[in-house]
């Protein structure tokens, strides 16, 4: 393992952690007791993976504060008025709150839009096209996140109910930031976006089958 580069640690860490995570979620004897590391483990995941960029360290912390303020004033939007994204609330999983948001969804959306951004950067086609492959991929994500986010307490909607609103705004979100983070950043690592988003979503789906 020494050997490994930064991009090799951060896979293979990361990989232990979702598997016990994955393994003590979907077994209700431990659930209650994994789920509180759901904060501890969206800091480790986001940190792993920017440490994973060598190199960009000063570009990708000012882009990761700009995208973490974004993203946690938007929700402090979204659940103080409804009009953004319909009327839900926070619950206790996330963490402690802020104005009503915990802060660790700055957190997520650091996570999200960076890797997110991360997949499609070296593409060879139109950076819009590509900003707009990446919001899809967010909000494509976020589909599969809300019925967990619901069975878990992440979050809760009224009536139950994922507004379609919540979708469109999550693509117009997420399609700000790609906009914000193609100016800022020079380069992103790709293998290691592909991963952690990936990582994502495999966590999500298999969860959305045991939750």
């Amino acid at each position: 393992m020494n050997n490994w580069n930064r991009t090799q640690r951060t896979i293979f860490f990361l990989t232990c952690v979702y598997i016990v995570g994955i393994l003590g979620i979907c077994a209700e004897v431990s659930r209650d007791q994994i789920l509180l590391f759901t904060p501890i483990n969206l800091l480790f995941t986001t940190g792993m993976y920017l440490w994973s960029n060598e190199g960009l360290e000063k570009q990708l912390f000012k882009a990761s504060a700009i995208v973490g303020l974004i993203g946690y004033f938007i929700e402090v939007a979204g659940v103080k008025t409804g009009v953004l994204f319909g009327s839900y609330y926070y619950g206790a999983t996330l963490g402690p709150q802020i104005l009503e948001v915990p802060p660790t969804m700055g957190v997520n959306w650091i996570l999200l839009s960076l890797s997110s951004f991360g997949i499609f950067f070296n593409w060879d086609i139109n950076k819009y096209l590509k900003m707009a492959l990446a919001a899809g991929l967010m909000v494509g994500l976020d589909y599969f996140i809300e019925p967990v986010a619901m069975g878990l307490d992440f979050w809760q909607w009224e009536g139950d109910v994922v507004p379609f609103k919540n979708y469109v705004m999550w693509f117009f979100s997420a399609y700000i930031i790609q906009f914000i983070l193609y100016k800022m950043l020079p380069s992103i690592n790709q293998k290691t976006s592909l991963f952690v988003f990936s990582l994502q979503f495999v966590f999500f789906l298999i969860l959305n089958f045991f939750i």
